[in-house]
């Protein structure tokens, strides 16, 4: 019984070598024949598409060798998309950066000039439209001199007149470039709508002053909105700390006055409106036509007036 197992352990361990051996034996001779194995040619077709494919950077297979066509990646869906929609959270935080800015953007040096030359702007476009107002009244008062109605809009249109001379005085305003034109404008529309009667002059001046009102409603929400921006609720304290320039007390004056010289003129300039049309403006044929092209060259004086 010893020999027997004494055999049993001695063939176990001279058969592992010979198994290891016969394995090794095998992998060489398989390397060595696959070595001498002929491989074909490749066509030209294959030779361009591994060719375009190591030059773009993709490693070539097998499967790639036959076409120029690239698999797109995997695309993991569970990854919100690259052009996904903000989320609350996001907008919110970008309108109150927008604030913040609006709020900061007056205290920058240089911005009271940014400011004043708004004014002057607003102040040559009030200007000539006034004058031209008290040009068609002298117009009108000069074929109907007794027309009380007349007579009251040029009072006012004369104290207009006077308000906005003394801030482009004030400001340094020049007079637009094309007061020559708009004076014999305002004259020759003044005298073909008094040649058709009294009510075409009420219908002329209701229509201009339903332009005129549109037009300083437009001029108080700019300066609201410029107000708004230097009010005390941007943080003066803040604006010191960032090096920036604080507002002045003089251009918020300046603002505040401007805007209720606005108010008044443009309640006045809405009682004109409704002068016209309770001394019938609208009440002959053909008052639509003159109304709307009244109204259309009123707007192109001021489209001009902005620009020279």
């Amino acid at each position: 019984m010893a020999n027997r197992q004494l055999s049993r352990v001695l063939g176990q361990r001279l058969s592992l070598p010979l198994r290891v051996g016969g394995l090794s034996a095998f992998t060489a001779s398989h390397r060595s024949v696959s070595a001498k194995v002929k491989t074909k040619p490749k066509s030209r077709l294959s030779k361009m598409n591994t060719k375009k494919t190591v030059q773009s950077g993709v490693k070539a297979s097998p499967s790639r060798m036959c076409s120029d066509f690239i698999e797109p990646p995997e695309i993991d869906i569970s990854q919100k998309s690259e052009f996904s929609l903000p989320s609350q959270n996001t907008t919110e935080s970008a309108s109150k950066n927008t604030d913040s800015f609006i709020q900061r953007f007056p205290h920058f040096p240089g911005y009271e000039h940014a400011i004043n030359a708004k004014l002057q702007e607003m102040i040559a476009v009030d200007l000539a439209g006034e004058t031209a107002a008290v040009r068609i009244c002298q117009t009108h008062l000069f074929f109907y001199p007794e027309d009380h109605v007349v007579q009251e809009i040029l009072q006012e249109e004369e104290t207009h007149y006077d308000i906005m001379t003394q801030w482009a005085t004030q400001l340094r305003v020049p007079h637009s470039l094309l007061d020559p034109i708009f004076h014999l404008a305002s004259v020759a529309m003044g005298g073909f709508t008094a040649l058709l009667g009294p009510k075409a002059v009420m219908c002329c001046h209701a229509a201009i002053e339903e332009v005129i009102t549109a037009h300083y409603n437009d001029q108080l929400r700019e300066v609201v909105a410029i107000e708004r921006a230097i009010s005390p609720e941007a943080d003066t304290q803040d604006a010191h700390t960032a090096g920036l320039q604080p507002h002045t007390d003089t251009t918020k004056d300046q603002l505040v006055s401007f805007r209720k010289t606005v108010k008044q003129l443009r309640d006045e300039e809405q009682h004109h409106h409704e002068l016209g049309i309770d001394h019938g403006g609208m009440d002959f044929m053909g008052a639509s036509i003159l109304y709307n092209a009244v109204k259309c060259a009123c707007r192109v004086g001021i489209f001009l007036a902005k620009r020279l």
